[in-house]
């Protein structure tokens, strides 16, 4: 009988012409040679004959005996035909094909089942080829079901594009129909799960006893595994969780093979899985399920698939098979998937096989050392249990073992933190935080970690700072210590504890040598039975002497909380010196937007578990509002949001019962007063902005500030002790302080949404405690009984903001000047009525205000004043008039004498003179708001067809834009220069003569400070109305800010005449030596001033900087940091403006500076900095001329010196180099007179010359010259003597050292027991 024999291809089966075919395998006979052969070529038949032959096939097939394959040589060769041509019969015949052939393997399988040893020979062998032929046949399908599912999908794009470009003919429609109706009658997804299925359970029947006694055949097994391979190299075949059945079946062939034949498949399985797995990205996942379905489900617990699939990836890393390069290729991506899948899913399994994992934390791959690193992890958290700490049972799997395997684990992944490769490192501290948020890290360990996270801020990768940081703040968010971490409580509790066990273990050891001394005491037997009798037993019934029972527990848990205490107390002072000393001063002034992002993080974490110096941190935290990074200001707001404002749990704060609504916005507002306690200026103002940001609301991000929290603030404005009724709990400071926070808050969100601040309570007479309106808690919380100057300057802020924030009901252009702004929201006691008006004029008018008091108070009133009332201009009028008429103007013999009645007269005019500056800047900046509103106004009236701007803007009013904007122009021109008219018409031009009289006559003798200070307020303001008041005063005001003995008036002045040079340049051009001059000020709080004002001036072409520049340059050295840093910042931004700014004037201010008397180590500072903005190759050669050259126009001492520092300075370029050779004449001289001068040069020269040599361009004719020039100045220097000193002397010992050797050399060939000498010299060397 013949036997069929598992071939590589079906094509192998074919007995070629004149071949032998009465062989005992089976094969397909030729019908050249055999008649009688059923093998037809059925890619020549039609689709009718294909059909019927298939047809025949599964008649044949139908048969009972499911063996019948090959028990026929008729019927094999008939099945085979079609299976040959599995691509070219007709769709349904594939089906109808591959459904007979799996039927009947299912049926084999089945009567496979109950194979023996002892059945007969001829049944397992006819049983073992039909098994064999079917597994052939069904592999062969397989193989091209997978050709035609990949095929299809680029048949369909081929088809597609055909249709794109155009041929849309019959015969294109056709084919595509033809194909649609293809693919919708064959199934191949099914087919291919069917065929699985039943290969999947032939590896469930006992091959052994088929096979018996001879070994299973090695091709059956091969050909079964190149099936599940064929599956698993396919993504769709067996991705998704839809196809988790069909894994399965895959799942269970590779699993037989591997476990039930391991002497021979279990290799070649790895191998090939192996192979699988570097070649595909998707197998990764599906291998790792493979290895646990295998070690758990099939093997159960066998785990040497997965063993020998380490081992076989650990070998190809040893052999070198893979690239031993760092770059990382995508074998060691997916072989670093695969073990992370395994690590989750079996931690035990590889934690038992983690010494063949090991060495791969040596791979130049820094992806498979992250997936170690992770695998630990994965290890760590689910390999080791909570319970072996507590065990003391030892043994080769005991608790102990596996505690001792956990902390050798530990120890690997604090020495991964310090991995070449930031990934890694990276990863080994996200590992960690992991592990931290499981609550997995061991108390030994955690300050460890601490000072590993510490350690890693000053990393040099963001992204190892960034998983540094998250780390740190995992460790207080998982902290086993308190819910807050101030040092100062752990420092205090535990001294107490310290103590306490102090006391403890010197009472135990007490007791301890009592109860020895009662025992082996000495003495006579009759004292010692009477003491016996007297003390043998105390009331309890204990022998007297002897230890508490409980007494060594109490030490025991004494120390563990002093040990508990110390861990907690260390940890908080780590992350202290972490917030104050790495992430304060560097990460949150970092460039990197992902560190600035993670600082602020971890600064609000910081504060919210009370960490030392935490406040300090997010107060400088708040400066970035200002940033222009979207991702830093959003990451301040949620900082800023869950500090103060989220609900504790999470969740919609408005969802919450109004109670806990109210209660959690007392605590927000007593954490801003925290947070602005011991804020600076400028902090406080960030503050404010953050606020107002948060309280924007927009389509995509709501208001964080809630309802009910603007609603707390206006109770506690008007009536702060509310605070201690409500919430008796929480510490306010002070009710005024409180009160003025409230304000300030109310402020800041009306500045970006006033309709939150304004809306209207449920409970109005309980949020406003009894009054009117919202106005009426304004005016009664700046200007009622008891109100302070703050609460005025709070309440005023409130109503300037509100009113801004309103509506303007403007007219044309024409009615500018009657143009009314009124406040949208209309109640009775709205500002403009009788009592504001009222509140504003006594404000004004309060003379027992400290300077500093009235001033800021007058500022807020004026504002105020002119943000929400019709017609400012006649209030002012009546508190100028009032004012006025209340001065009391001394005489010059009372000024001299400095009696009291001219101390006060001058107090007056000083107010008088700020109350008249503030209220004419005001009024213009009036006028600039109305001009823009009535912009806006035009620009948002549509005519209602979709035309541009200029279009509508003409249908609004009846001209061009272009007239539109010039009567705006002239109407607002007309308005300032009617602001000063001295008709009588202007409520300010009434008091211009008096003040420009004041200026011109009086500004030198005045003897009371504040005063001349208002003066120069008030001048500069006026002039900035008017342009002819500026002409007529402009001399006086530039003498005045030269001779003015005081700082502050001097910086007024220079601000003043700072702003009028972009108010009036024309007017202000010929005194802009002016504005320079003050740079050299004595003051410094002038020059920075000075400084930031010409910076601004400078950056936008305001003012001509060339001709200046070095004064400004002056700067970069000065003695004071931030006149330093405004300088630098100035250069580095007029930089970008331009590549030559810089470069052009460098050379300018290089000879310029010289010729002052600064010295030349500020000198060269400053020429440090800006030489570093000179790069481009025609710059550097240009000025390395320019500045030789000038060797030759002044031969002193100081400017030869700065110049060859300059040249110094300059980056190496060939043309430069070339340069400073050609021109040695130039400063010859220099160089001899001066070894300084020299030795800068020089050093221009070796430095030029390393730049040229690197380049390849020094040679020739440029090297000789470069060579003469060197010589010439070593010779300059003094150093050629020394070398050729050093150089004869090297030359001198080498001929010696040649003449001992040769006498050596001698010696030995005369006599070979003599031993060669050698000279003094060799020895020494």
């Amino acid at each position: 009988m013949a036997v069929f024999m598992v071939p590589l291809s079906l094509t192998e089966l074919l007995v070629a012409n004149g071949e032998d075919s009465s062989s005992s395998s089976m094969r397909i006979r030729s019908s050249s040679d055999s008649p009688d052969s059923k093998f037809v070529d059925l890619t020549a038949m039609s689709m009718v004959q294909k059909n019927q032959h298939v047809q025949m096939c599964i008649q044949l097939l139908a048969h009972d005996d499911a063996a019948i394959l090959t028990s026929s040589q008729d019927v094999f060769e008939t099945v085979i035909s079609a299976t040959v041509a599995y691509q070219h019969i007709p769709d349904m015949a594939k089906s109808l094909l591959v459904d007979a052939m799996c039927s009947n393997l299912s049926v084999l399988n089945a009567t496979l089942m109950s194979v023996s040893a002892a059945d007969d020979a001829e049944t397992r062998q006819t049983n073992r080829s039909a098994l064999m032929c079917y597994v052939t046949f069904l592999h062969h399908i397989l193989q091209e079901g997978q050709k035609f599912n990949s095929a299809a999908p680029a048949d369909a794009t081929a088809a597609a594009a055909e249709l794109v470009a155009g041929k849309r003919g019959a015969k294109a429609k056709a084919a595509k129909a033809a194909k649609a109706a293809a693919l919708t009658e064959y199934d191949w997804p099914m087919l291919r799960a069917k065929t699985m299925r039943a290969l999947a359970s032939a590896t469930v029947v006992d091959l052994q006893s088929l096979f018996s006694p001879a070994p299973v055949d090695d091709a059956l097994l091969t050909m079964l595994g190149k099936c599940a391979m064929l599956l698993l190299e396919d993504a769709p075949a067996v991705a998704g969780k839809a196809l988790r059945e069909q894994r399965a079946d895959v799942w269970r062939v590779f699993s037989a093979l591997a476990l039930t034949h391991a002497n021979t498949q279990l290799e070649p399985v790895a191998e090939s899985l192996r192979d699988a797995l570097a070649k595909h990205e998707h197998v990764a996942p599906l291998l790792a399920e493979l290895c646990e379905f295998a070690t758990l489900e099939f093997g159960g617990g066998d785990s040497r698939l997965f063993t020998r699939l380490c081992t076989s990836l650990a070998a190809v890393e040893d052999s070198g098979d893979a690239a031993p390069t760092a770059a990382d290729t995508a074998g060691a991506r997916n072989a670093a998937t695969f073990l992370q899948e395994c690590a989750e899913r079996m931690p035990k399994l590889v934690a038992s096989n983690m010494a063949i994992l090991l060495p791969f934390l040596a791979h130049e791959s820094y992806t498979l050392r992250s997936a170690i690193v992770g695998v630990m992890g994965s290890i760590v958290a689910g390999a080791f249990s909570a319970n072996d700490e507590a065990s003391v049972e030892d043994g080769p799997g005991g608790p102990m073992a596996r505690l001792r395997s956990k902390q050798h684990v530990l120890d690997l992944l604090c020495e991964r933190v310090h991995d070449k490769n930031a990934y890694t490192r990276s990863k080994t501290l996200q590992v960690w935080a992991s592990l931290c948020a499981d609550k997995l890290i061991p108390i030994g360990h955690w300050n460890h970690v601490a000072k590993l996270a510490v350690g890693r801020l000053n990393d040099k990768s963001s992204l190892v700072r960034k998983a540094a940081m998250q780390l740190l703040g995992t460790l207080m968010q998982f902290n086993p210590f308190a819910p807050e971490l101030p040092s100062a409580a752990f420092a205090t509790t535990l001294q107490d504890y310290t103590e306490r066990l102090k006391a403890m273990e010197a009472d135990a050891k007490e007791a301890a040598k009592k109860a020895e001394e009662n025992i082996w005491g000495e003495g006579d037997d009759e004292d010692e039975e009477d003491a016996g009798d007297d003390v043998d037993e105390d009331s309890d019934g204990k022998p007297k002497g002897s230890l508490p029972e409980n007494i060594d527990g109490e030490i025991a848990s004494c120390r563990a909380l002093v040990a508990s205490l110390e861990t907690a107390h260390s940890f908080t002072l780590l992350v202290s010196q972490a917030l104050t000393q790495v992430v304060l001063p560097y990460l949150l002034t970092s460039a990197v937007a992902t560190d600035v992002v993670e600082a602020v993080s971890f600064a609000g974490l910081a504060l919210r578990f009370r960490i030392d110096g935490a406040p300090a941190a997010f107060r400088k935290a708040l400066l970035l509002v200002y940033s222009r990074e979207m991702a830093v200001r959003d990451s301040l707001r949620m900082q800023f949001s869950d500090l103060y404002f989220n609900a504790p749990e999470g969740g919609d704060v408005e969802d919450l019962p109004v109670d806990q609504q109210s209660m959690l916005a007392y605590g927000a507002l007593s954490g801003l007063l925290e947070l602005a306690d011991g804020c600076t200026a400028g902090e406080l103002a960030a503050l404010e902005d953050v606020v107002a940001l948060l309280a924007r609301s927009t389509d995509e991000v709501p208001s964080v500030l809630y309802p009910r929290f603007m609603t707390i603030c206006w109770s506690v404005a008007s009536d702060p002790a509310i605070v201690k009724v409500r919430c008796p709990d929480i510490a306010f400071p002070s009710a005024r302080k409180t009160r003025q926070l409230a304000l300030n808050v109310l402020a800041s969100a009306a500045t970006t949404n006033p309709e939150l601040v304004m809306e209207e309570a449920d409970d109005v007479d309980d949020a406003l405690c009894g009054l009117d309106d919202k106005w009426s808690v304004l005016l009664h919380a700046g200007f009622g009984e008891g109100a302070r100057p703050g609460d005025a300057r709070c309440a005023c802020r409130v109503v300037t903001e509100l009113a801004r924030s309103c509506a303007a009901d403007i007219g044309d252009a024409g009615s500018l000047f009657g143009a009314q702004v009124t406040v949208s929201y209309g109640a009775p006691g709205t500002p403009g009525t009788s009592s504001w008006k009222k509140a504003f004029h006594t404000a004004l008018s309060r003379s027992e205000l400290s300077e500093g008091s009235y001033y800021a108070t007058a500022t807020a009133v004026l504002d105020a004043a002119f943000a929400c009332m019709p017609n400012p201009e006649h209030f002012m009028a009546a508190v100028l008039q009032e004012m006025y008429a209340g001065l009391e103007m001394p005489a010059a013999s009372e000024e001299e004498d400095g009696g009291g009645d001219a101390e006060v007269s001058a107090m007056r005019l000083s107010r008088f003179l700020y109350v008249l500056g503030h209220a004419s800047l005001n009024q213009l900046v009036r006028h600039d708001s109305l001009a823009r509103a009535i912009r806006k106004k035009a620009a948002s009236e549509k005519t209602g067809s979709k035309k541009d701007e200029e279009d509508s803007l003409a249908g609004v009013t009846g001209n061009n834009v272009q007239q539109l904007e010039m009567e705006i122009e002239d109407a607002q021109r007309r308005a300032d220069a009617d602001m000063l008219l001295e008709d009588g018409s202007s409520a300010i031009g009434a008091y211009v003569p008096f003040v420009a009289q004041l200026l011109s006559k009086c500004r030198s003798s005045f003897t009371y400070a504040p005063l001349r200070n208002s003066l120069a307020l008030c001048v500069t303001k006026l002039m900035l109305c008017s342009e002819r008041f500026c002409r007529s005063n402009l001399r006086a005001v530039v003498a005045w800010s030269r001779d003015a003995p005081e700082s502050s008036v001097r910086c007024t002045l220079a601000v003043g005449l700072a702003d009028l040079a972009v108010r009036w340049p024309n007017a202000v051009e010929p005194y802009t030596d002016v504005l320079y001059a003050r740079l050299s000020d004595s003051s410094t709080r002038v020059r920075k001033q000075v400084m930031l004002s010409l910076s601004h001036l400078i950056l936008c072409d305001m003012v001509k900087i060339r001709g200046n520049v070095a004064d400004v340059a002056r700067c970069l050295a000065d003695d004071d940091a931030e006149v330093r840093d405004a300088a630098k910042r100035l250069f580095a931004e007029w930089a970008k403006r331009g590549p030559n700014n810089v470069a052009g004037v460098a050379l300018d201010v290089a000879t310029t500076l010289l010729t002052t008397n600064i010295p030349l180590d500020r000198y060269r500072a400053i020429m440090t900095y800006l030489l570093s903005f000179v790069e481009r190759e025609k710059h550097v050669s240009s000025m390395m001329e320019r500045l030789v050259l000038r060797f030759a126009t002044d031969d002193s001492t100081r400017v030869g010196r700065g110049l060859a520092c300059c040249c110094a300075l300059l980056p190496p370029h060939a043309k430069a180099l070339k340069a400073l050779v050609d021109n040695l004449a130039a400063f010859k001289a220099a160089a001899a007179s001066d070894s300084e001068c020299a030795a800068s040069i020089l050093e221009a020269l070796l430095k030029q010359k390393k730049g040229a040599d690197k380049g390849g361009e020094l040679k020739g004719e440029l090297a000789d010259k470069v060579t003469a020039v060197e010589d010439h100045l070593k010779q300059c220097l003094g150093l050629v003597d020394e070398e050729e000193e050093a150089q004869e002397e090297e030359e001198m010992g080498g001929d010696k050292e040649n003449e001992e050797n040769a006498g050596a050399t001698k010696s030995v060939a005369v006599g070979s027991n003599l031993e060669p000498v050698a000279s003094p010299l060799v020895q020494a060397r």
